[in-house]
């Protein structure tokens, strides 16, 4: 059906449509022949549009029909949108559903040229169009499409957000032949967009497959907040009967209130259905909610339009069913308390390892033991009776060591007392954490090295502890060389610890890995991180410090070697963590908010990257003025998601702010002030002030400093090479060499290298 095939609907007739066809999507081919009939008796016009849409959706998997078939559903209100809403030019109607259509949309600049996908809003459902822009624009998580813009015109509002040019969450899976784990993959992605929006007290209310989509590289982005709703905020105008009721939660069909909880239960609904391929409720009923393992297996193997029918019939039996069954009970206080805590038994079981919510029985513990384990139990061999004995010989050291235990925890509190004492002076030296007061700290931390080596060497857990605390801020201070030698000799004490810190293994080793990023070995340093990684995770809740900031780190290498999309969700899921990590951890967290801003700005993400910022120069500490050096690289960063979204005007002054206050407080050579600097050249170059942007690239790579990275020399050479050309300088052309004999160096990188090549 084309654009001008059909008839005009109003809002009442579209719904009346849009009602019939859901209807429909539950009903078997002989059903729907027999609704068809009835439906032409009472509606010959809407009757003539319902048999081509179903028509068209013939043989395909069984989805919302809203999003099965969007180019039919929108054309049938297709003459009814305006060729421009706002700056933005429609192309083509997306899809459509109960608040409007959706088109891709486009916007064109001076010099660049957006795509967005653009919600025209119906009449009548234009304050829940408010609440959705309101939401939206809070909300800044790599699986979660962004808030773009929104506006009123002829007066209809729109809403723009980030288009996603990928598939929805099971057509995705089915063409694809998906196995098991990579839709449990998928899920836990699903599962961390939900619990970046309950962080931020978000309720979506309405989750289903059919509002996840997958793009080309195989991530998640999560659609429609249109009936969200934010916990608290006191509007009781919020709807709340406006559901999908084959993906309801109890309490929403009672018209009770509803919670993070009822998340849980529609993600509850939606594993069952990625586990299956077909839904769990039958033509619209609301859903059972006691089910057990045992049952939900027989009721997917006799599931006749199931895709995966039997290797689900296995997966629900085992710990995928208890993960399903424990999101689907029917009391909201008896489901996952929250979602953060269903991604993990998602993730727990990609590990192999144990369920949170699992009785932890010995022959499950054993069994998850040899899902972890294949290998190493294939070559020992070992029977089950000698399992058995082998486990209670384990329980009885267990309990022999009883008493070295004891001891061990009061050392550790010894550590930690000891620690906390040299940490405290430790911290006026900071300079970041000391509101940027220059203090002599050379001989502070030389002394405080000294008496480690001197008073310590036989409490190797301590002095583990100190000097990764010294390292670490030696790394504050951008003396590398001290820092390598303090976080070194961390890992040497630590591995002497009986028993060692995972703790400081994690923060010293994490450290020393990116240094070898610094250094060029870029394999190497991403290698030693995902090893890290894996080792925190398997830890306790005390190390989400750690972890938060091995995330961070990892994602800069990850950027730096053109893995852009897997930095940013590091950056986003170590941001999470330090975040609830406690009053302690706000430095690192908010340090963290920064870095994933910039690189969100980086990958052309400016609303998000401007959100974030904007959140961190609104943190309490940051405006109390607490962390002076923080703040400035806030402004920073505010200015770098303002250039990203082509607005260097305001941008421009923030960053020749930013840069004169961190060569104060930091000094000119220091990397922050370098690479705020690089950032000033930049837009000062994109406003066509040529001769001031040469002169900072130039100064810049005039006067390196020891261990800068090659990938920002490279984008330096690069950027002074552009300008070069664009004022006709008699020396362009070798400085055009130059950048790309950098850039394509061994120790370069493959976009900057394509970026030298492409100068002309």
């Amino acid at each position: 059906m084309n654009a001008t095939a059909g008839p005009a609907l109003d809002d009442a007739a579209w719904r009346r449509l849009c009602k019939f066809l859901a209807e429909c999507d539950a009903l078997s081919p002989d059903e729907r022949f027999a609704a068809l009939d009835d439906f032409a008796r009472r509606e010959p016009i809407l009757a003539t549009l319902a048999r081509e849409t179903l028509a068209a959706a013939d043989g395909e998997i069984p989805l919302a029909a809203e999003t099965a078939l969007p180019a039919l559903f929108a054309a049938a209100r297709e003459d009814a949108a305006p060729a421009q809403v706002g700056p933005f030019t429609l192309l083509r109607p997306l899809g459509a559903g109960g608040m409007g259509t959706v088109h891709l949309a486009e916007r064109h600049g001076a010099d660049f040229r957006q795509q967005v996908a653009l919600k025209l809003i119906d009449a009548g459902t234009a304050r829940l169009a408010a609440r959705e822009r309101r939401i939206l624009a809070a909300l800044a998580h790599p699986q979660i499409a962004a808030f773009v813009d929104a506006g009123i015109d002829h007066g209809r509002a729109w809403l723009a957000m980030e288009y996603v040019d990928g598939q929805p969450l099971l057509a995705w899976c089915a063409r694809h032949a998906a196995p098991l784990r990579e839709r449990m993959r998928l899920f836990a992605q699903v599962c961390a967009a939900v619990a970046h929006a309950h962080a931020q007290l978000v309720v979506h209310r309405d989750l289903k497959p059919a509002n996840v989509l997958v793009d080309a590289q195989g991530n998640v982005k999560l659609l429609d907040f249109g009936i969200a709703r934010v916990l608290g905020d006191g509007d009781e105008d919020a709807p709340t009967r406006a559901f999908t009721p084959e993906y309801a939660a109890p309490e929403q069909l009672r018209g009770a209130a509803v919670g993070t909880a009822t998340d849980v239960f529609a993600l509850g609904l939606m594993l069952y259905e990625l586990l299956v391929g077909a839904r769990l409720a039958r033509k619209g009923e609301a859903p059972r909610t006691d089910w057990n393992r045992a049952e939900l297996a027989r009721y997917a193997a006799q599931a006749t339009d199931a895709i995966w029918r039997d290797e689900a019939a296995v997966a629900l039996r085992s710990d995928a069913g208890r993960i399903v069954v424990h999101a689907l009970a029917a009391d909201p206080a008896q489901r996952y308390a929250s979602v953060a805590s269903l991604r993990e038994d998602v993730e727990r079981w990609l590990d192999h390892r144990p369920l949170a919510i699992a009785r932890p029985t010995l022959a499950y513990l054993a069994a998850r033991f040899v899902r972890r384990h294949r290998a190493a139990v294939a070559v020992a061999a070992i029977a089950i009776a000698a399992l058995a004995a082998t486990s209670a010989i384990a329980l009885w050291q267990a309990h022999a060591k009883s008493e070295e235990a004891q001891r061990a925890q009061a050392a550790l509190r010894r550590a930690e007392a000891i620690s906390g004492f040299l940490g405290s002076l430790l911290v006026a030296a900071d300079p970041l954490q000391s509101q940027g007061v220059k203090t002599p700290v050379g001989d502070l931390l030389a002394a405080a090295r000294t008496r480690v080596d001197r008073e310590l060497a036989t409490e190797p857990a301590v002095a583990a502890e100190l000097l990764d605390q010294i390292g670490n801020t030696y790394v504050s201070l951008g003396d590398d060389a001290a820092a390598r030698r303090a976080l070194a000799a961390a890992l040497a004490a630590n591995a002497r610890a009986n028993p060692p810190s995972l703790r400081v293994e994690g923060s010293a080793g994490a450290r020393l890995a990116y240094d070898a990023y610094v250094d060029g070995d870029s394999t190497r340093a991403e290698r030693e991180l995902d090893a890290i990684v894996a080792r925190l995770r398997d830890g306790d809740a005390s190390l989400a410090r750690t972890l938060g900031v091995a995330l961070r780190l990892r994602s800069a290498v990850r950027y730096g070697v053109g893995k852009k999309d897997a930095a940013l969700a590091d950056a986003a899921e170590g941001v999470a963590l330090l975040r609830n990590a406690g009053a302690d951890a706000d430095f690192e967290y908010l340090y963290s908010l920064l870095g994933y801003a910039d690189l969100a700005a980086g990958m052309e993400h400016g609303n998000v990257a401007l959100t974030a910022a904007e959140q961190a120069l609104a943190h309490p500490r940051m405006a109390s003025g607490e962390f002076k050096g923080m703040r400035v690289s806030a402004l920073a960063t505010k200015a770098r998601a303002l250039q990203s979204l082509h607005r260097d005007t305001e941008a421009e002054p923030l960053l020749r702010e930013a840069a004169a206050t961190q060569a104060a407080i930091f000094g000119i050579d220091d990397p922050r002030t370098r690479y705020t600097r690089y950032r000033h050249a930049q837009s000062l170059e994109t406003l066509g002030r040529l001769d001031e942007a040469q002169a900072i690239f130039d100064a810049l790579l005039t006067h390196p400093v020891d261990g800068e990275h090659p990938v920002a020399r490279s984008a330096t050479a690069i950027a002074s090479a552009r300008v070069a050309a664009a004022r006709h300088r008699p020396d362009a052309s070798a400085r055009i060499a130059r950048a790309r004999e950098l850039a394509c160096s061994d120790k370069g990188n493959t976009d900057f290298c394509a970026k030298a090549r492409a100068l002309r």
